[in-house]
């Protein structure tokens, strides 16, 4: 019986290859299902069955649209709450008339998208029903449960290896004809944020298997229906690094130089680089070591490798490399090059982040990690709103969340800073806990059980 590894869009396809796991998952005898515009990007070596999808950009947002609405009358998800709000009334915030006329035209739009007599009418319905139901009336395009049933009924197929953001069509079509062919789906989700922001997930997956407990929870409240078919298996995202160990260079300006190295980790969110990165740096010179045991420091600032969010008019102000107005005596600012986590890694003593999977991976190695945010995006949705995610909930019974509006901000970080000079362990507790110990990292994240993994999939473990 053949295995298929499906791909319906490139950010987990990307993840797979960046961490260097794609060989991992995807076998020598596994058949690839994903579309035409995939399979020109990437070279398999497996054999490829592809297809052009017929899902229109167009097309899944008014389906989105339909499902957030949904929601809101419904079970009423925050987080899918805050999506629907920057969706309906635009993504900036209201702070002149202007704005408030902008948001108006936004909502004009997003109620005439509406088909209200299908909303009404699927309003109790399941989403693949909803789904259904738009399709019949033309309302959205078929899709591409079609091409993808005439492309695989014909093989015998017992199952299906699915690593998703189930912000994918496609993979909704996939998952209904596998349903429909008695294919098991083996689904697992690419981000620590895919359950909490997921408008909807097919209730016709076989197996989830997911990053933690956290996750699991998340399901449990959010998808019941999902949870007896859910297990925690980990994410190969989160591998103990050994130090001594590391196959990339070390980074040309040598650890000596500094007495202290800062990485800076942003999200795929708009922030006030400026204005976060002049807290930092205040917050440094205002340690009693800085000029002391502290009289040289580097800030590595990595920016969010996907799609990120942007401010046209406010692209100027915001750091680029060391065009920084920010008084920075001893303080290097610079932009991390590298393409992987891995390398900025190297070194660092603590890391500020945004909210973001990149943070956790910082933990995870044992480095003192700080989230951190503020509300000087011009966006509804800022770093600091963010935190407001359902997935982010349980962050400050572990890590230290701080607002960076306050001005207290910069008290506190120059007295985490204090501490981790004095300490001479990098233990995440020992260092930065805020006196809550019922938790810790693995809630929100587990390394991958491949021994598990080679099970389900009658593997030996040598083939992983």
């Amino acid at each position: 019986m053949q295995t298929i590894f499906f791909i319906g869009q490139e950010k987990p396809l990307s993840n797979l290859v960046n961490y260097n796991a794609l060989k991992l998952f995807l076998k020598e005898d596994y058949l690839v299902v994903t579309t035409t515009e995939i399979s020109r990007k990437y070279e398999f070596t497996n054999k490829v069955i592809s297809f052009e999808s017929k899902w229109t950009r167009r097309d899944w947002v008014k389906y989105l649209d339909h499902l957030m609405l949904k929601n809101l009358f419904s079970n009423s998800r925050n987080t899918i709450n805050l999506m629907l709000r920057t969706r309906s009334l635009g993504p900036y915030k209201f702070n002149s008339i202007y704005s408030l006329i902008i948001g108006g035209k936004y909502l004009f739009n997003f109620v005439k998208s509406i088909n209200w007599l299908i909303f009404l009418n699927n309003f109790r319905n399941t989403p693949e029903e909803l789904l259904n139901s738009l399709r019949e009336k033309k309302v959205i395009g078929e899709g591409d449960r079609n091409e993808i049933r005439n492309k695989i009924s014909k093989i015998k197929i017992n199952r299906a290896v699915i690593f998703t953001t189930f912000n994918d069509p496609v993979l909704f079509d996939f998952i209904a004809v596998c349903n429909e062919l008695n294919i098991q789906t083996l689904v697992l989700p690419d981000c620590w944020d895919n359950i909490s922001t997921a408008v909807t997930i097919p209730r016709d997956i076989s197996h989830l298997y997911l990053w933690s407990l956290q996750q699991l929870e998340e399901v449990r409240v959010s998808f019941s229906h999902l949870y007896s078919k859910s297990k925690v298996i980990g994410s190969y995202r989160f591998q103990k690094y050994q130090k001594n160990n590391f196959s990339v260079k070390k980074r040309d300006r040598p650890k000596e130089i500094f007495d202290l190295r800062i990485l800076y980790l942003e999200s795929n969110l708009f922030e006030d680089r400026n204005f976060v990165l002049e807290r930092i740096v205040q917050s440094i010179m205002n340690s009693r070591n800085f000029g002391e045991s502290i009289k040289k420091a580097e800030i590595l600032v990595r920016e969010y490798p996907g799609v990120h969010q942007s401010v046209a008019e406010f692209e100027n102000e915001i750091l680029h490399g060391k065009n920084s107005k920010t008084p920075k005596h001893g303080i290097d600012i610079i932009r991390s090059d590298n393409t992987s986590l891995k390398e900025d890694l190297i070194e660092v003593d603590i890391v500020f982040s945004e909210l973001t999977t990149a943070a956790l991976e910082a933990a995870h190695q044992g480095i003192p990690t700080v989230f951190v945010g503020s509300s000087k995006s011009p966006r509804y949705i800022t770093t600091s709103k963010s935190y407001n995610y359902s997935f982010a909930r349980d962050l400050r019974k572990l890590f230290e969340v701080i607002n960076l509006d306050c001005d207290e901000s910069i008290i506190r970080i120059s007295e985490l800073l204090n501490r981790l000079m004095k300490s001479q362990s990098t233990s995440l507790h020992s260092v930065l806990t805020n006196g809550v110990k019922h938790l810790n990292v693995s809630f929100f994240l587990e390394e991958f059980n491949y021994e598990a993994w080679a099970k389900i999939m009658d593997l030996d473990m040598d083939r992983i």
